[in-house]
C-alpha cells in the first residue's frame, strides 16, 4: 500500500490504515504531508471520527474491515454534504482551520482565552487519547505557512499554532512579537504566558500574564479576553480572593456565554 506523491489524495482505505498506524514510515509521512494542505482528506478523518462517536462504536470494537467501511462511508457522506464547507475552508486562513478543528473535536487544548478562537471546553492534547490529528495537522500547517513571520497577524497565527501544539515557550515568543507590532494582541499574549507559567510552574511567568491582561484592560476595560485571562492568571497564582473577584467581574460583563459558564465553574472551585 504505497503512495508516492503528497499532492495526490489517498483513497479511504489508505487513510484508515494511516489512522490505525498500519502504514510503513515512508508512506505515513507522505500521508501526513498531504494532510497539511488537503482539507478534503482532513474532513474525511474528522467525519470518520464523528461517525464512530455518534454511532457509539468504541475503537477496540472495530475490526479492520468495519473501520475501513466507516472511512469509506464517511468520505461519501462528506463529499456530498461538505462541498461548500471544503471550498470555504480552502479560502480561509490557518486560524480558521484550527478553530474549525477545535469545534469539530469539542475541546480547546489551552486554558486561556484567545480573540480568534471560539469557546470549547478545555482539555489538554495529552489527555485526549489517541493523539488528536484533527488538531495537530492544521496547527502544523499553520506553522509551515508562517515559518518566517513578518506581520503581527503572522506572528499571532504562529503563536496560536504553538499553543494548540502545547509549546508554551514558542507561543510566548510569537505572541510577544505580535503584541509588539500591534497592541491588540496583548490580551492573547496573556493566555500564552498562562500556558507557559502553568507548564513550568513558574510564578514569575504567571505574574507577567497578569500584567499583560491588566495592560490590555487599561486600553479596553471591557475586553472579555483580558478579563477572562486576568482571572485565570490570578487563579493560577493561587490568589483565590482576587481571582473570585476577577471572575465575578468577567461574568458582570458577559453573563450568558459559555465563557461565563466556565468562569462561574472556576470561581466555584477556587481553592479546592
Amino acid at each position: 500500500m504505497m503512495i508516492d506523491d503528497p499532492a495526490t489524495c489517498p483513497d479511504p482505505e489508505v487513510l484508515a490504515a494511516f489512522l490505525e498506524g498500519e502504514l510503513d514510515a515512508e508512506t505515513s509521512e507522505t500521508v501526513r504531508r498531504h494532510l497539511l494542505t488537503c482539507d478534503e482528506c482532513l474532513y474525511i478523518i474528522r467525519g470518520t471520527k464523528e461517525f464512530k462517536r455518534e454511532s457509539g462504536i468504541s475503537e477496540p470494537a472495530i475490526d479492520r474491515n468495519r473501520f475501513r467501511f466507516i472511512a469509506i462511508a464517511a468520505s461519501l457522506v462528506i463529499a456530498i454534504v461538505a462541498t461548500l464547507a471544503v471550498i470555504t475552508s480552502r479560502r480561509s486562513d490557518p486560524i480558521r482551520r484550527m478553530n474549525a478543528a477545535m469545534r469539530s473535536e469539542g475541546f480547546r487544548p489551552f486554558e486561556g482565552r484567545l480573540a480568534a478562537i471560539d469557546y470549547e471546553r478545555f482539555q489538554t492534547l495529552r489527555s485526549a487519547a489517541p493523539a488528536n490529528l484533527a488538531l495537530t495537522i492544521p496547527a502544523q500547517a499553520a506553522l509551515e505557512n508562517t515559518a518566517s513571520p513578518r506581520s503581527a497577524r503572522e506572528w499571532y497565527t504562529h503563536g496560536v499554532a504553538q499553543l494548540v501544539l502545547g509549546d508554551g515557550a514558542r507561543a510566548v515568543k510569537a505572541m510577544t512579537a505580535a503584541a509588539q507590532l500591534d497592541s491588540k494582541y496583548r490580551a492573547d499574549l496573556s493566555a500564552a504566558r498562562i500556558a507557559l507559567g502553568t507548564e513550568r510552574d513558574d510564578a514569575a511567568e504567571l505574574q507577567r500574564a497578569l500584567e499583560d491582561a491588566n495592560t490590555a484592560l487599561r486600553s479596553d476595560p471591557s475586553s472579555p479576553i483580558a478579563l477572562f485571562n486576568r482571572a485565570l492568571a490570578l487563579e493560577r497564582l493561587g490568589d483565590t480572593a482576587r481571582a473570585a473577584d476577577a471572575y465575578a467581574a468577567y461574568v458582570a460583563h458577559d453573563p450568558s456565554s459559555p465563557w461565563a459558564a466556565e468562569a462561574r465553574w472556576r470561581a466555584s472551585h477556587l481553592g479546592r
